[in-house]
């Protein structure tokens, strides 16, 4: 045996630091890749909302020039809707939910300082830096790109971020909270 006459002092643990909060919204916005898109008309449903419905979404009544269509029992978004539903998943209330009152109302941030989470938005689009996807630097978003075989459009997707960086009527903008 042997005999202690010391002082104990207890270990100390190192915590792993917090999983970010905008890591857990990006991850669930990466699940939502290929949901349909809805359009700027389509009210709480481009929030990501379901409908229980067939519904018709009409975006020529504020500047685009589609009607959307939105099988019952589905989800969608709008660009906008998409950033306000991330930042919700994020623990993140955005205030806003069109790219003009984002880009109007969102502190604005260098571009050359991005951060995952930070929008890039102009009158009329908005898209969220997400950082490097395999192996490109990267921003989500809803727009139409391809249409599904019942009518309606696939909108969620992963593309570059340069085209965004590059153009001037991009902003870069920093929700409170990030």
């Amino acid at each position: 045996y042997v005999k202690f006459t010391g002082t104990l002092t207890t270990c100390s643990t190192t915590t792993p630091p917090p999983t970010s909060g905008i890591a857990t919204g990006i991850a669930w916005g990466k699940t939502q890749l290929g949901t349909r898109y809805l359009g700027c008309a389509a009210g709480t449903y481009r929030l990501g909302n379901p409908t229980t419905i067939d519904r018709w979404h009409d975006g020529t009544t504020c500047g685009q020039t589609r009607v959307y269509f939105q099988p019952a029992n589905t989800i969608g978004y709008d660009c906008s809707g998409l950033m306000y539903a991330i930042l919700k998943q994020s623990g993140i209330t955005l205030a806003y939910t069109s790219s003009s009152s984002i880009k109007a109302n969102v502190p604005a941030v260098s571009k050359s300082s991005l951060r995952p989470g930070d929008m890039l938005a102009k009158d009329g689009h908005v898209v969220m830096y997400i950082g490097s996807h395999n192996g490109v630097n990267s921003v989500i978003e809803s727009t139409p790109y391809a249409q599904n075989s019942d009518g309606s459009w696939k909108g969620t997707r992963i593309s570059g971020v340069q085209s965004f960086l590059d153009s001037s009527l991009y902003t870069a903008h920093r929700a409170q909270g990030l």
